[in-house]
């Protein structure tokens, strides 16, 4: 039941502002547990920032990680309207002369009359390349219709189309042995208008030189010539003319995974920076002076620029490959973030004189190259288990998000027992000043109706007095 509130009837006090006050002091702890409460909040948060950018870095190690990344290949063609190609890491470096004087093309036939509808029903077959199939229609089936079934039925090796209400069916297979053979029940070719059907392309093979080698192919697409290249055929060549090919070794490639690598680190690098220490105007991070991740900070640099152990090669250190935390112009600067500076042109040097030992630099399991070393270390801060988040399988920042969230859970806990203490607590200081009111009010009643007795008893007094004299 609700307690009544006299406020400051009988005391002439602002009850109400004194309670407030009283209640202010009591709520001193919940205070400092919410200003504690807030602390840890940020830092749960910081951390899992910090997880976030480590995972991110820990995904740019994983090209590194690939020898297809330092062993890439290019293909320039001098003139792509008629071929081009692309190469896998297998491929040998060289250069080719190409001519084509014909492109493979799919056979490509369609009905001698526009068609409506057919009036028998019957069994269409067709045959591409060995393969048979068999598709059923039926009276009144309507163009549409036919074109339906034959792609459901026969989709495989043919596609059939409407072209000016006239069917047209076109091979899925190239070259010669693409040719479309018709078959059926008595009267279905020629109910369809196939029966001398109308060629609108060829079956036929491509036909190109290669270093002067004639060369036929039964695809424009030619992935058994030259061992890890592809050749895409699109157009032919005029007279003599030939279209130069050439497979190199793609520096590029490994470039940008190095330049990915050094864009994420600096990302994470930059955030711890922030976290552990101060920013411009002093305001301290969320995990100012962080032991742990302090540990982190120094243990990432190191990891980066300790030597890796490899005799095969000259590139054992980034160093040595164009990586440093100071400006690419100058050795003398020193980013205190641990900031990484990449210099591209010393990189791609290396890269064209040893991409193994630079490939080695980073991946090598059994000299703990700076990719597998850094992606280890990651592995052991980030992962977490299978099991519940914080138990003894996950990595370290995981452990201490856990943490700090079991801490947050418990610190609410606290306030919210002392928030039902402090309501109880302003319950009874309310019921004490309306107590004290209540009973000032009785004693101010008490002590007017005493002076009215005192004051009639007076009166009283007088009038006796005057009558004796």
């Amino acid at each position: 039941m609700a307690t009544m509130t006299i406020s400051g009837l009988a005391s002439g006090l602002d009850t109400e502002e004194i309670i407030s006050q009283l209640m202010e002091i009591e709520r001193a702890p919940v205070t400092r547990l919410e200003t504690r409460k807030t602390e840890l909040e940020a830092q749960k948060s910081a951390w899992t920032e910090i997880r976030t950018a480590l995972l991110s870095l820990s995904g740019s190690l994983l090209t590194l990680r690939l020898s297809s990344t330092f062993n890439a290949r290019t293909v320039t063609s001098s003139d792509q309207t008629v071929v081009y190609g692309t190469a896998t890491a297998s491929a040998a470096e060289g250069t080719y002369k190409i001519t084509v004087t014909q492109l493979a093309q799919a056979h490509k036939i369609a009905s001698n009359h526009q068609i409506e509808q057919i009036s028998i029903e019957g069994t269409l077959s067709i045959t591409v390349d060995g393969n048979d199939r068999d598709i059923a229609l039926e009276v009144g089936d309507t163009l549409a219709e036919i074109r339906d079934k034959i792609n459901t039925g026969a989709g495989d090796i043919v596609t059939a189309t409407i072209i000016d209400s006239r069917l047209v069916l076109t091979s899925k297979t190239t070259g010669e042995q693409g040719d479309i053979t018709l078959g059926g029940s008595e009267g279905i070719l020629e109910a369809l208008g196939l029966e001398a059907p109308l060629t609108l392309a060829n079956a036929q093979n491509a036909l190109f030189t290669v270093d002067g080698l004639q060369i036929v192919r039964s695809s424009n697409t030619v992935t058994d010539l030259i061992e890890g290249v592809t050749l895409n055929l699109v157009g032919l060549t005029e007279g003599s003319e030939e279209v130069t090919l050439e497979v190199a070794r793609d520096t590029d490639t490994p470039v940008e995974a190095v330049q990915d690598f050094v864009e994420k680190y600096n990302s994470a690098m930059q955030l711890i920076a922030e976290t552990l220490g101060k920013n411009s105007a002093g305001e301290k991070g969320d995990l100012f002076g962080d032991p742990t991740l302090a540990r982190i900070q120094q243990q990432l640099r190191r990891l980066v620029f300790d030597p890796v152990s490899l005799s095969a090669t000259e590139y054992t250190t980034a160093a040595s490959i164009g990586l440093s935390t100071g400006s690419v112009s100058t050795a003398l600067t020193f980013d205190r973030s641990g900031q990484l500076t990449l210099d591209t042109d010393k990189l791609t040097q290396a890269l064209e004189e040893d991409p193994d030992g630079v490939y080695d630099l980073f991946a090598s399991s059994e000299a703990e190259g700076i990719a597998v070393r850094l992606d280890e270390y990651l592995d052991t801060l980030t992962k977490a288990s299978l099991g519940t988040s914080g138990s003894p399988g996950d990595g370290i920042i995981s452990v201490k998000e856990k943490w700090l969230e079991n801490s947050i859970e418990d610190i609410e806990e606290q306030i919210e027992r002392w928030e039902l203490r402090l309501e109880l607590k302003e319950e009874q200081l309310r019921a004490q000043f309306t107590a004290m009111e209540s009973v000032l009010a009785t004693l101010q009643s008490q002590a007017t109706w005493l002076a009215l007795q005192v004051a009639s008893l007076s009166g009283l007094s007088l009038t006796s007095g005057s009558g004796q004299s």
